[in-house]
């Protein structure tokens, strides 16, 4: 692999590299200091702030209930930040300043609830899961970056409803992920990815309001990079979800992409194409993917 290649893979999450099917757990353990990424997230920062301003009523939703979980996580967020991005966070009395490379915040930690304070801190959403019986159900939510789903249609729904409408999820994950995260240990975090391909590199992809999509004739690879983590004097879980967004094209340029990415959409059930909505752009795809092998 070439100096280029190897640049750009070790910028690039790439999940369909290492396995063409999109039904799968695929987790992977990751060191602490590896749990969220900061910085090559960065802008998602200016994401959130757009959206506070217009749809906080649909990005956010708080089940003080539960408020001693994010109570917690929010310490535990603290301290990683502490640990790991001493120079980007500093922590003053109830003021928190951010500086990133072209990202700087000063937040009143007064003024937030601990969900609304995390999601400030943090690109990633960020999803509360707290157990009943053998299920997980999502009590509190952060989501800036929708998938094209609904969080207000998820809350207070166990995992195995809110994936009802996935194609062979009850089938195929239900069981596993559900058996995982009862047994995740609070030393370890995981991670895995999910992908689809959309035709906008908007992070806010929200099913009911189209007109901020902004659809292009251009495609974009879509990776949401997921984590797992449960504190140790805690049942609950902190879920994380970080969004990439490529060009189609710059993806194709990485050594191996366009034939695994070829093998990944034939394998593709029929069903989990209409789900992500790839049946409408599969041509489209396949003839970028064709002309761009023809043309090396």
């Amino acid at each position: 692999m070439s100096m280029m290649d190897m640049s750009r893979l070790n910028r690039m999450h790439l999940p369909f590299l290492s396995n063409p099917d999109v039904l799968h757990m695929g987790l992977n353990e990751v060191r602490e200091e590896s749990w969220l990424e900061i910085k090559s997230l960065r802008n998602s920062f200016k994401n959130k702030i757009e959206l506070l301003e217009n749809f906080s009523h649909e990005i956010l939703f708080e089940n003080y209930k539960f408020q001693s979980a994010n109570i917690k996580f929010f310490e535990a967020l603290k301290t990683y930040l502490s640990t790991y991005y001493e120079d980007e966070y500093k922590f003053k009395n109830q003021f928190i300043d951010i500086y990133l490379d072209d990202f700087s915040s000063q937040i009143n930690s007064s003024k937030k609830t601990d969900l609304e304070l995390m999601s400030s801190l943090i690109p990633e959403d960020i999803l509360i899961l707290v157990p009943e019986s053998e299920n997980y159900i999502l009590r509190s939510a952060a989501v800036f970056s929708p998938s094209n789903w609904d969080l207000k249609s998820k809350i207070n729904k166990s995992l195995d409803i809110i994936h009802e409408p996935v194609p062979g999820y009850e089938k195929s994950l239900s069981t596993k992920v559900n058996s995982f995260l009862n047994r995740l240990p609070a030393s370890r975090i995981f991670e895995r990815f999910n992908w689809s391909i959309y035709p906008s590199e908007k992070l806010f992809f929200h099913p009911r309001y189209p007109e901020s999509i902004n659809k292009t004739n251009e495609l974009f690879l879509r990776v949401e990079r997921q984590t797992f983590r449960k504190l140790n004097d805690s049942s609950a879980i902190m879920f994380t979800i970080g969004v990439h967004i490529y060009p189609l094209m710059e993806v194709l340029k990485i050594k191996g992409a366009p034939e695994s990415l070829m093998s990944a959409i034939k394998v593709m059930p029929e069903s989990i194409k209409i789900y992500k909505g790839l049946n409408v752009i599969e041509k489209t795809i396949k003839e970028k993917i064709y002309y761009y092998l023809s043309a090396k």
